[in-house]
């Protein structure tokens, strides 16, 4: 990388930590946060300017009423100006997050794959237009699959997640060759499990295979060096990457309470290698930022190609926009246990990374929110800047069916607000998990898993005839008769 583009911080790092127990639970949760503050070489440390502040004023009301677990990091125009860790990497030892500390990375891995594909473009190993037959046969429309219609997930291949051994068993590792034989064999039937909730994209796993046979390499190795090494992302990598020895990610999480967090089922992530398979930390992320603006990894034109949309999709695994007042372009994932994102505004160089280890999406909104924050807009955070605890009595009227409306996401939708150890979470067919509801008052909650504001309505009687549930739009679900 060129010395202009160099990440050097040095951080001081003050502790203090927060045991909350769960009835039950065998395991007592540790909320454990380590706030790492920016510090300069120099030795005296300058003020914060104006967006700083705003910045990190915003995630740490987030990060204190939420119980956030993961590392964030917000940079402009080279300025890093919120780099933090809070948290545990694994409930049952309470061990701190710091801000190396590695997370699975979920789709934001297919960032990685689509880089190296067109490494091998411009250095003329390959052609976007080239067919999937070319280099792996036996797909039965393998020559009219092309390079790029699998990096714009165009290909229409069955998901590894419908696979049936995979469903047997997540948490048992499969080579990259048998999970490439699964998808030349299917269709599969969708099925929709826990599991299921693990982002895979079949195209990258077929491209992870393309670089296998392009390079002679395993995935690994490739990104290894030809991507991480030369970028100084020391801190990335793959499980299957024996040479590295990496010390493990932190532990997967997903909500069980307002504030409590248990162990997420098992996945062996490897089987998604190409798609979902990487870990990271928020500085290599940075550095892999750094080197797109730079051209230290991918020239302009192909940084240009890789980011170009066509009918609304990338050929880079990124969701780009080109319209409204900035031009940006990201990549968020959820799955069991992992939430990961990548935000970036080139023609204002803001940078937005956050990483976590519980699953949900809450995070996805944060991060919009704090690139807005940089950006110089307004946002107020919705997390409760003291914890509002509800009586159970108040909260035995919510109790109940509610049907929402046919504009819901997946249409006329029956869900269920029901009793928790902790308080009321909504539950039903949308929901991977409970989506845990924080108190904000009696009638007003934040749900954990989506980031939605939930308020119960009333009719002058006093009987809760629905609820308002506002998230990038609002929805409103009305009260169901008992029975």
């Amino acid at each position: 990388m060129c010395d202009e583009e160099e990440v050097v911080i040095s951080v001081t790092t003050t502790l203090h930590a927060r045991v909350v127990s769960h009835g039950d639970m065998r395991q007592r949760l540790q909320v454990l946060a380590a706030l790492v503050a920016i510090t300069p070489a120099s030795a005296q440390e300058p003020a914060m300017t104006e967006t700083q502040e705003r910045v990190v004023s915003y995630f740490r009301r987030y990060a204190d009423g939420m119980a956030f677990s993961g590392t964030v990091l917000v940079a402009k125009s080279g300025q890093v100006l919120l780099r933090e860790a809070h948290g545990a990497t694994d409930v049952a030892t309470g061990k701190l997050i710091a801000i190396d500390t590695r997370f699975r990375l979920g789709q934001l891995s297919e960032a990685f794959t689509a880089a190296a594909i067109f490494l091998m473009i411009q250095q003329g190993k390959l052609a976007l237009g080239d067919p999937l037959s070319k280099y792996i046969s036996g797909f039965a429309r393998g020559d009219s699959i092309t390079i790029r219609a699998l990096l714009t997930r165009d290909s229409r291949l069955p998901n590894v997640s419908d696979v049936p051994a995979f469903i047997a068993d997540p948490a048992r590792p499969h080579s990259l060759p048998e999970v490439i034989a699964w998808l030349r064999a299917g269709p599969y039937p969708m099925h929709r499990t826990l599991a299921s909730y693990t982002f895979s994209s079949p195209d990258y796993t077929v491209l992870a295979g393309v670089i296998e046979r392009v390079s002679g390499q395993p995935y690994a190795a490739y990104l290894r060096d030809h991507v991480f090494a030369p970028l100084g992302m020391t801190n990335t990598g793959e499980d299957a990457d024996s040479i590295a020895h990496p010390p493990p990610p932190a532990v997967q999480h997903y909500p069980m309470g307002p504030y409590v967090i248990e162990h997420a089922p098992p996945v062996a992530w490897t089987t998604f290698t190409g798609s979902a398979s990487l870990f990271s930390t928020v500085d290599d992320l940075y550095r892999f930022d750094r080197a797109l603006r730079s051209g230290a990894l991918l020239s302009r034109a192909s940084v240009d190609e890789m980011f170009a949309t066509r009918r609304g999709r990338s050929a880079g695994a990124w969701v780009v926009s080109d319209s409204g007042a900035q031009r940006y372009m990201t990549i968020n994932t959820r799955a069991p246990g992992v939430e990961a994102g990548i935000e970036r505004y080139p023609d204002d160089d803001v940078c937005v990374i956050l990483l976590t280890n519980v699953f949900s999406s809450l995070s996805h909104s944060t991060a919009d929110d704090l690139a807005a924050v940089a950006l110089g807009h307004d946002r107020i955070s919705p997390a409760p800047q003291a914890r509002v605890v509800v009586p159970a009595d108040k909260l035995a009227p919510y109790l109940g069916r509610y049907q929402l409306g046919t504009d819901f996401v997946t249409g006329r939708t029956i869900v269920e607000v029901s009793r928790t150890p902790t308080g009321i979470a909504l539950v039903g067919e949308p929901f991977a998990w409970p989506a845990h509801l924080i108190p904000l008052s009696d009638s007003t909650f934040l749900d954990r898993l989506y980031g939605g504001i939930v308020s119960f309505t009333r009719a002058p009687g006093g009987q809760v005839t629905g609820f308002e549930w506002k998230r990038s739009r609002m929805y409103v679900a009305a009260r169901m008769p008992p029975g």
